[in-house]
């Protein structure tokens, strides 16, 4: 027996809906590098990442190329850092209509400031996502600390969070947050809390709906065309 090949291309697309096996490719969501401004510099057709969002006291460095949050505007403790009015970071990624988001990790470089000694700091960084709350009635999804007691302008350490977990597949819309905390709060803004290079990696796919009325539509077609032939 032989195949049209529209007929083998249509059972590849309707076994990837039924079979829900396809495996995921890893690209960039949301790309933040702040060197310009908290725009993503992501080129992916099908999702938007929308402009890297500052609240209460984060501000982007025009110098340094990152965001920062003064010590003194922070607390000392996770309840803290996650209060309605604490300084925080966050941002947005939408899948486009008849997709949806598939995630794999979240890449960041996390560290501090100081402009000159103060001994050994301490600082936390949370994170957080709409899939699990935000702010006080959130969960953390990780949190990391960073600890030195060399000279200022220390390089930020490198992060990442696996999100392969299936509550982060499948997604229409996801929003992260990130709250901080550090054991200099009595200090001035001459000391700060740093975030860098935000990068979100995973894929936009097809929505099993919209991919599988695809399929069907090629089925129907290849059917109308092999009417046609017979008649």
């Amino acid at each position: 027996m032989r195949f049209h090949p529209r007929s083998l291309i249509v059972v590849a697309l309707v076994g990837w809906v039924l079979g829900d096996s396809l495996p995921c490719r890893a690209g960039i969501l949301a790309d933040y590098s702040f060197d310009t401004g908290v725009a993503s510099s992501d080129d992916n057709a099908n999702s938007f990442a929308h402009n890297f969002g500052l609240h209460f006291g984060a501000t982007r460095s025009s110098h340094g190329g990152n965001i920062y949050v003064a010590t003194i505007a922070t607390g000392d403790t996770e309840a803290l850092a996650l209060a309605d009015n604490a300084p925080y970071c966050t941002f947005t990624v939408d899948a486009n209509e008849g997709m949806m988001l598939n995630l794999s990790s979240l890449d960041f470089d996390f560290g501090y400031y100081r402009a000159t000694g103060y001994g050994t700091i301490e600082n936390w960084v949370y994170v957080q996502s709409s899939v699990d709350g935000l702010g006080t009635s959130g969960t953390v999804i990780d949190s990391f600390l960073t600890s030195d007691s060399i000279a200022p302008y220390t390089p930020l350490d490198p992060f990442t969070i696996s999100l392969v977990d299936a509550k982060f597949q499948g997604l229409s819309s996801i929003t992260f947050r990130f709250s901080f905390s550090d054991d200099r709060s009595e200090l001035a803004q001459f000391v700060s809390d740093r975030l860098d290079n935000v990068v979100l990696n995973g894929m936009a796919v097809p929505e099993p709906s919209s991919l599988l009325l695809a399929c069907l539509g090629l089925t129907g077609l290849a059917f109308r065309r092999r009417r046609r032939k017979r008649t």
